[in-house]
């Protein structure tokens, strides 16, 4: 029975070993897969700049109208908001990461960062 009991308790922590390490693993690759968005979203941002730059110059010199402009600057705030939320959603990965890592986060207050 003490046998039984040993190996259902090593089975457990064991158990329990594995979990945490598969939601540590889980945390890093979100970590990283927000940063990716988040760097392909600042090089989207980047090109509309440059769309915006070159529409505005194209209407100043008058070959093309204020829409095109309207247009291109719409696209880069769009791309702007897009950049913001996936830096938001990399904070809130690595608070994930931190919990997962044993801090003292509890999930109410994880919860309360995504909002």
């Amino acid at each position: 029975a003490a046998t039984a009991r040993r190996d259902q308790a090593a089975f457990a922590y064991r158990r329990t070993a594995l979990q945490a390490f598969r939601e540590v693993d889980d945390s890093l690759a979100g970590v990283r897969r927000s940063g990716e968005q988040a760097n392909a979203f600042a090089a989207q941002r980047d090109a509309l700049a440059g769309a915006l730059r070159n529409a505005s110059n194209r209407y100043r010199a008058g070959y093309s109208a204020y829409i095109d402009q309207l247009d291109a600057q719409r696209g880069l705030l769009t791309a702007e908001l897009s950049l913001v939320q996936a830096r938001a959603d990399r904070l809130t990965a690595y608070v994930t990461l931190y919990q997962a890592m044993g801090g003292g986060w509890s999930r109410d207050d994880a919860a309360i960062v995504r909002r």
